[in-house]
């Protein structure tokens, strides 16, 4: 293992580097995402067509109970984490690594409600022999969910990755992600890090629930900045309309990324608020597929939303696609 050592010296803090700004991106996309999608297909037909009959998950006594918001556990996604580990198909006549201790810290950092695990293997092959075996043995149960080369400024370390993501999640976990990246070393070996990282969903407080017979009127805005600057706003007294809404805003679950709300992000075409009277303001689409909300002027933690309430402000308001 001396030769891992001197092999590895001075390049593996570029390989955190690397993977550090990976898990950040990764934290940050507007990925697919099984249980927002349900929500939307039925949640926002609930809001659009009233007069159909309510789906799966949804029951109609005067008012509109939407499912309950998702919520994970620790426990679920570290096991998650280790089955996804454990898949990892590598070459025959690879060995567990253990180099120094230098980037033992997880690739994505400190977050509450992400599990990040990672295991090092070395490989006898060269390292683009050992990305072609990769993208050609897809874990048990997995997709393929990227590729590529990022080159170092230290030593011109050139590190060639592969991503993998389940094929389905169980309820309230999210960004579930099994990363490889293959670093070379002397005499055409390859060191592989694995990461294996999972968020869930926090569980919601009764006191962030909307309550639907509390409020006179939702106002529903809409500030378009491109290709020309306009406002559209509408206000509905309807219940039937605040309730589905109030039960929209119930039914999306918390971010397990609540680091979002300090991040400052370039501002999109149109910026949509949904204002409940009394005292609830909602802005839709935030950084990081997030929701800011506000009760009676106090900050709530973030929605995560993948586009849900603005789609039904969009519609709300007649807005074209």
């Amino acid at each position: 293992m001396s030769a891992l050592r001197q092999s590895t010296e001075g390049r593996l803090c570029v390989l955190d580097d690397m993977l550090r700004a990976q898990a950040r991106r990764r934290r940050l996309r507007r990925g697919g995402l099984a249980v927002v999608t349900l929500l939307f297909v039925v949640l926002v037909s609930l809001v659009l067509y009233p007069g159909r009959h309510p789906g799966a998950g949804v029951a109609r006594t005067g008012t509109v109970t939407a499912t309950r918001a998702p919520a994970g556990s620790r426990a679920a996604a570290l096991t998650l984490a280790r089955q996804m580990l454990a898949r990892l198909v590598v070459p025959a006549g690879s060995q567990a690594a253990h180099p120094p201790p230098l980037s033992v810290s997880s690739a994505g950092g400190n977050l509450p409600y992400t599990v990040e695990l990672h295991r090092f293997v070395l490989v006898h092959e060269p390292v683009a022999v050992v990305q072609s075996f990769l993208l050609a043995h897809v874990p048990a149960g997995m997709s393929w969910a990227g590729d590529g080369l990022a080159q170092g400024t230290a030593n011109t370390v050139t590190v060639l990755s592969v991503a993998y993501s389940p094929r389905s999640l169980a309820s309230g976990l999210t960004n579930a992600q099994l990363g490889t990246a293959a670093m070379p070393l002397a005499d055409d070996d390859t060191l592989i890090r694995a990461d294996a990282g999972v968020s869930w969903f926090p569980p919601r407080s009764a006191a962030e629930q909307l309550t639907a017979a509390s409020f006179r009127s939702v106002t529903v805005t809409a500030t378009e900045m491109f290709p020309r600057p306009r406002t559209v706003t509408r206000t509905f007294t309807s219940p039937v309309v605040i309730g589905r809404l109030a039960a929209l805003v119930n039914s999306l679950p918390a971010t397990p990324y609540p680091d979002v709300a300090a991040m400052s992000c370039a501002p999109g075409g149109t910026v949509y608020r949904l204002g409940f009277t009394p005292g609830v303001v909602i802005y839709a689409g935030g950084c990081g597929a997030s929701d800011a909300i506000t009760v009676n002027g106090k900050e709530q933690p973030r929605l995560w939303d993948l586009g849900v309430l603005t789609a039904a402000a969009r519609q709300l308001l007649h807005l074209t696609t």
